[in-house]
């Protein structure tokens, strides 16, 4: 018998068997190019993404920072001394500086929607940006070249990004209504016949957490007073109709303002009114002193003989103003009995919610609202989407 098998039947060759692995081995080779090539090539995708999101964001801040230094001149009523141009210029130098390609610019308003019609930054020229733009959109897109991915016939890749930013008033009231009733800056008490005493050691109200404002009654120096934006007159109709339809004038803060009524008027159309804001966040103003003659805005300018007033018919020294987030469902007490202010406070009414933030000084409160346009107030950018 032959030694490696049969008489005369040679083996089967092997050479197949060699080239089916070769096949194998390629194709392996392959994959691995394949895996390693997504993973070079996508994390380079994704910081060439991260680039240029970061010069879309450069960008947009750069001309959200053009138009706030106009803010200042637009509160006076006067025209600023920064151009469209100007703005367009400082996008171009910050997309560039971030090797950006090519930038579109719009101008926003303060929520960061198109303006509309919609305007693009640069198209004014040498006028100055819309009255209307508070912000600048920008759509940036930025080509970068491939690696591995060549193999496959992609040579290049194109990112696009869209940034955001608008300027405002850091101190800024935001757009609640003002109510025409003035609360002391430091913590009260009612007495039992009504009136009030300042806590000692005097104590502001605390921020975000709810409080119960009482509206102590009483004709004393330093009542809770209502307000009458056009005095004189007053009376409950009138004091409706400011709750529901703000009508105070431009506020300075610091300033004093006169006070025709005070106390707590037992009137359930001025309680109805008042609860159509629960819910929502209000304006209020605080008052730290009181003046039958103010001579001055400042809270010692009552000139000699005139007295710290006896509440209604007076002046009252407004040095801050608070957002109030009237609680939900109901939270104005001031008709008959009302438990819901406590027993202390029970008989004089009160006002139950959270006291959202200080504004001022240095601040007018706009008419009807409290969007605040003063020209000292501190300017801000911020890049919001």
């Amino acid at each position: 018998m032959h030694p490696l098998g049969r008489p005369g039947v040679p083996s089967a060759p092997r050479s197949g068997t060699r080239g089916q692995v070769l096949v194998l081995v390629a194709a392996g080779m392959v994959a691995v190019l394949v895996v390693v090539g997504l993973v070079v090539d996508g994390g380079y995708a994704f910081a060439q993404q991260r680039g240029s999101q970061n010069g879309a964001d450069a960008a947009a801040t750069a001309g959200a920072l053009v138009i706030a230094q106009n803010l200042p001149f637009r509160a006076l009523g006067q025209a600023g001394t920064e151009t469209d141009a100007d703005v367009a210029a400082a996008v171009h130098l910050a997309a560039t500086s971030n090797a950006l390609g090519t930038v579109e610019a719009f101008y926003t308003d303060i929520d960061g929607n198109l303006l509309s019609p919609a305007v693009r930054v640069g198209d004014l020229g040498a006028s100055p940006p819309p009255t209307a733009a508070w912000g600048v959109a920008v759509t940036a897109t930025k080509a970068f070249d491939t690696f591995f991915a060549r193999v496959v016939g992609i040579f290049s890749v194109t990112s696009t990004t869209d940034a955001t930013a608008v300027a405002g008033y850091a101190e800024s009231a935001g757009a609640g209504n003002v109510l025409p009733v003035t609360i002391p800056l430091n913590i009260i008490e009612c007495l039992n016949n009504g009136k009030f005493s300042t806590l000692q050691p005097p104590t502001i109200w605390p921020l975000n957490e709810e409080v119960i404002l009482p509206l102590c009654k009483g004709p004393a120096s330093g009542n809770v007073g209502w307000l009458d934006w056009t005095p004189p007159g007053g009376g409950v109709p009138e004091l409706r109709d400011a709750i529901l339809h703000p009508s105070n004038p431009a506020i300075p803060i610091p300033s004093w303002q006169y006070v025709t009524q005070t106390g707590n008027i037992n009137a359930g159309q001025i309680e109805d009114a008042l609860n159509t804001y629960v819910g929502e966040t209000v304006l209020i103003p605080f008052f730290d002193n009181a003046c039958t003659e103010p001579n001055a805005p400042g809270n010692s300018d009552c000139p000699e003989g005139s007295g710290p007033g006896t509440g209604q018919g007076n002046w009252y020294h407004m040095p801050l103003f608070f957002g109030f987030r009237m609680q939900d469902v109901k939270a104005a007490f001031i008709q008959g009995q009302n438990p819901e202010c406590g027993s202390e406070w029970a008989g004089a009414g009160c006002l139950i919610g959270t006291i959202t933030n200080y504004v001022g000084p240095n601040v007018t409160i706009g008419s009807g609202t409290g969007t605040s346009l003063d020209a000292y107030s501190a300017v801000g950018v911020q890049l919001i989407r």
